[in-house]
């Protein structure tokens, strides 16, 4: 599935789009933020995706929230919570955004759905 703004044209005019890879540029060469602290030195997907249009466009693809705002219960998350941060306390309150979040945004709109017709029925 792909999705992308709507009324795209509305953004990524010359301007728009020179604004986007400007701002994208001052976030290279940053090393993978393991830990998702919502800072600039480290940046990991998600964060990158929502700072660059939220400074490009003023456009906020979801809502930052805290860590323990998400459901943290299942035994895989778990286990990923425990490889991310060992022994250390785990910040509950760190403020993150989620692929999900940018993907259940109002904002974009589906593109391309290659899902089977089942799966696109069911949804």
């Amino acid at each position: 599935m792909a999705r992308r703004l709507k009324d795209a044209g509305r953004f990524f005019t010359p301007e728009g789009t020179a604004k986007l890879v400007a701002v994208s540029k001052r976030y290279m060469g940053r090393p993978y933020d393991p830990a998702f602290d919502w800072s600039d030195d480290k940046m990991y997907c998600s964060e990158l995706v929502w700072k660059t249009y939220h400074e490009a466009f003023g456009v906020d693809l979801g809502s930052p929230r805290a860590l323990r705002s998400f459901d943290l219960t299942s035994p895989l998350v778990r286990t990923a919570l425990a490889q991310r941060y060992g022994k250390a306390t785990i910040p509950l309150d760190s403020v993150m955004i989620a692929p999900q979040q940018i993907f259940d945004s109002e904002l974009p709109e589906t593109v391309r759905d290659d899902r089977p017709a089942s799966a696109q029925a069911a949804q």
